[in-house]
């Protein structure tokens, strides 16, 4: 009888010590998943208009580590002034070689040209400097551990593998002239 009150309590023991090791595995994978988004987290970028109507894209960096292999892509659209009931869309894939720890790179509307083809000819246009809406696609980089990231509407991902290029949909190619504006991140952690 002794034997068999000792086999059931080892039977008992063994699974409550098994199931601890689960939630503790469990606990590791969560934390090792939040500590490998923690910098990607914290790398963001989004669409601003002063109250003067002038149009600016940030992208900030509030990690301690530089992000690398850097696309910015956003959309401009405006009224076409060839036609009023037209609009042109500009997307812009914007590269960056690296974003420096608690950096915020500013895209001012001033720098934005893309290029139109009138009457068979090309043209280099800055993009004009009203009636102008734009939306962040996408930004996809680097971070410190060499893993690929993405962050767009639908939120943060990793990314297995290379980073692909944005579908154009056949509109208008804009790029950005110059360097943007580079200042320190109002927060970073």
């Amino acid at each position: 009888m002794a034997g068999i009150g000792s086999l059931l309590f080892t039977a008992i023991a063994t699974y409550y010590a098994a199931a601890v090791s689960k939630d503790q595995l469990d606990q590791s994978r969560e934390d090792a998943s939040r500590e490998e988004r923690d910098q990607a987290a914290r790398v963001a970028a989004w669409v601003e208009t002063d109250r003067v109507g002038t149009m600016r894209v940030h992208l900030m960096n509030r990690s301690l580590d530089p992000v690398s292999a850097v696309a910015l892509s956003f959309w401009v659209s405006f009224p076409d002034e060839l036609s009023s009931s037209r609009w042109v869309y500009v997307l812009y894939s914007q590269p960056v070689v690296s974003v420096g720890p608690c950096t915020e790179l500013v895209f001012d509307q001033a720098s934005m040209e893309y290029v139109s083809w009138v009457d068979g000819l090309r043209s280099q246009t800055k993009v004009p400097s009203r009636d102008l809406h734009a939306d962040v696609i996408r930004v996809e980089f680097m971070d410190r551990t060499g893993a690929n990231w993405v962050r767009d509407r639908k939120g943060l991902d990793r990314v297995r593998g290379s980073l692909g290029p944005v579908d154009q949909h056949g509109r208008a190619i804009g790029m950005v002239e110059g360097q943007p504006i580079t200042k320190a991140a109002s927060s970073c952690r």
